[in-house]
């Protein structure tokens, strides 16, 4: 027990951190969070952004899957969304077809004769304007 009143005593002279250590302490800090956020912030939507491109490839492979085996590709829904053809593809990728972008809208779905679009909409640039997300790459709408 002397070894903890030893230290106990040493640290009974010590004063702590002068007020200027402490300023010094949290401007770094205040600069370090200034470089990390935006840059977090940037990686994550462009994490979003591929995220939503590799599940739109994985639909578009059900799709062609789907056309080599019934002559055609699915009548699009009311709405052209995802969800409502998710039941035609789900023999060919699976019961988890994706169906929500990971901003949480629908996955947008077009046919016409023997095309079809697929696509997320989301605001990517940041111009206010939704951006059309395909598998292969972004289509970025002009602002006013």
């Amino acid at each position: 027990m002397n070894w903890l009143r030893k230290i106990i005593e040493s640290c009974k002279d010590d004063r702590g951190f002068t007020l200027l250590e402490l300023m010094v302490v949290a401007v770094i800090i205040g600069i370090l969070a200034a470089v990390a956020i935006p840059n977090y912030m940037n990686n994550a939507e462009k994490a979003k952004v591929k995220a939503a491109q590799a599940e739109l490839k994985t639909i578009a492979t059900g799709l062609e899957l789907y056309y080599v085996e019934e002559g055609e590709y699915p009548a699009a829904g009311e709405n052209n969304l995802v969800s409502e053809i998710d039941d035609d593809l789900e023999d060919y990728i699976g019961k988890n077809v994706p169906t929500m972008d990971p901003w949480g809208n629908g996955y947008n779905y077009e046919k016409s004769d023997d095309e079809y679009s697929l696509y997320a909409l989301h605001d990517v640039d940041g111009d206010g304007d939704d951006d059309k997300i395909f598998f292969d790459e972004v289509e970025y709408t002009a602002g006013p």
